[in-house]
């Protein structure tokens, strides 16, 4: 295991920490002037292997031409690379394309690049056996060190077990000249990890869930993650300190991911809207995709408006039988879930992740009984692990991030009603569904749609 940083002893703990935990990553380098120690890292990870450059237009100069050299001038060989002809989407397809080439030229990958190269390569990668090394062009996502892909195929996106790569290089000066859009974008989704941890201790608390909190990737993630975040005016001005902050945040949740081997500690429902959003095909009002990060950030303020909603009213042994009666039945539900998904692939899918989670009458008492019983405790919990709801807006919007729907390209009522949506895709349980079980799913519904109202011009 290698950990290199610029950061200092604590950081350089932490990153240590996280190689130790980590199932699969064995060097992370991050600091300044990292890029031209590509070889060395390269050398280490896979001696005698040839490499296989893979970047799109704009990574290639942001970094590849000069890994591309480097890895030359070490005398490592190097096939011909591959480069997409625009940046692409996380696509199965994609992947095996890159496969297959790797397999031609019995070379190994070296993705040069952010979110959907790395997710490319890590997919491609996997069933050779032989691992890859990233280099990382932006601050912009936290999937660089995560143990799975998300990927979409016939219109459903799904993480797809795979592992991450071996080695990561983040150079903090290619960082800082990315388009800035991309590092408020790694920000927002770092932002996520305040509701993603909320939802963990709700599914925990209440036996809710196959994932209990794994001691260890919680702490990788949910210690230094006021640290992380409390820097956005500093990010924004450029601070070397406050991008190799979010860097470390960012690739931390991945080591988290490798050690819980599931995306639970940096996932709860904030990630489901922006499933929903991406299913759908959501564009801004120029026309333009809105990055995952800012859609995960305008999720993150829809599940802290839910759970500030959720948990503002107690819930006890009195409200049991409301909630009972307002439960449908699995044949209502595959109704409801049919009309908005339909008949295809895409339903199917939904249907088998809200049917694992379905509960029958003497179960859902048996739950209930729980939450009432627990509550209090549970708002406390989650009460601790949140901020009020401004703070969080106002941190967003002093990192450059959209913080209205109206800037991704949706009415405040759509996404409220995407609230319906986000509870039925995923098995996972979120605060979206103790709000279904506990029969206060309207009412969440209702205020995230008007929780926006509460800005100016934010809704449109």
């Amino acid at each position: 295991m290698s950990a290199e940083n610029s950061s200092g002893k604590a950081a350089g703990a932490r990153i240590q920490r996280a190689l130790e935990s980590a199932t699969e990553t064995r060097m992370f380098w991050l600091g300044e002037d990292m890029l031209s120690r590509t070889p060395e890292m390269f050398k280490s990870l896979f001696p005698g292997r040839a490499a296989c450059l893979v970047a799109d237009p704009n990574t290639l100069v942001a970094a590849g031409r000069e890994v591309y050299a480097a890895l030359r001038a070490a005398g490592v060989a190097v096939v011909q690379p591959h480069v997409f002809e625009k940046p692409p989407h996380a696509e199965l397809a994609a992947a095996e394309t890159v496969r297959e080439i790797l397999k031609t030229r019995d070379a190994v990958a070296v993705a040069v690049g952010a979110g959907s190269i790395n997710d490319i390569c890590k997919l491609a990668s996997d069933p050779l056996g032989a691992g890859y090394l990233c280099v990382a062009t932006a601050a912009s996502v936290d999937g660089y060190a995560s143990h799975g892909a998300p990927m979409t195929s016939g219109g459903f996106k799904k993480t797809v077990p795979c592992r991450a790569p071996l080695g990561i290089v983040a150079d903090v000066g290619v960082l800082r000249r990315a388009p800035y859009e991309l590092t408020a974008s790694g920000y927002a989704d770092l932002m996520a990890k305040v509701t993603g941890g909320a939802d963990w201790i709700i599914a925990d608390a209440l036996g809710a869930s196959d994932e209990p909190i794994h001691a260890v990737a919680w702490s990788l993630v949910q210690e230094p993650l006021a640290g992380w975040l409390n820097h956005p005016r500093e990010l924004k001005e450029g601070d070397p300190g406050a991008f190799e902050g979010l860097f470390e945040g960012l690739a931390l949740s991945g080591f988290a991911m490798q050690a819980a081997q599931s995306s639970r500690p940096a996932s709860g429902c904030e990630h489901m809207f922006s499933h929903v959003w991406e299913m759908a095909g959501l564009r801004k009002p120029d026309g333009s995709e809105p990055s995952h990060g800012f859609k995960v950030g305008i999720g993150t303020l829809a599940a802290l408006a839910a759970m500030e909603r959720l948990f503002e009213t107690p819930f006890t042994r009195d409200d049991i039988d409301e909630a009972v009666a307002r439960y449908p039945a699995w044949a209502e539900r595959e109704r409801q879930i049919r009309r908005l998904f339909g008949d295809g692939e895409v339903g199917d899918r939904v249907l088998a992740e809200s049917r694992a989670k379905h509960l029958e009458p003497d179960a859902l008492r048996q739950r209930l009984a729980d939450v009432a019983e627990r509550f209090g405790a549970l708002r406390e919990r989650v009460d601790d692990q949140l901020m009020p709801w401004m703070r969080m807006r106002e941190m967003l919007r002093c990192a450059g991030c959209p913080v209205a729907p109206g800037e991704i390209g949706l009415s405040a009522a759509r996404c409220g009603a995407t609230v319906i949506a986000a509870q039925m895709i995923r098995s996972r349980y979120t605060v979206l569904d103790l709000a279904y079980e506990t029969g206060r799913f309207h009412d969440v519904v209702q205020r995230v749609a008007d929780v926006w109202s509460e800005i100016p011009g934010a809704g449109a």
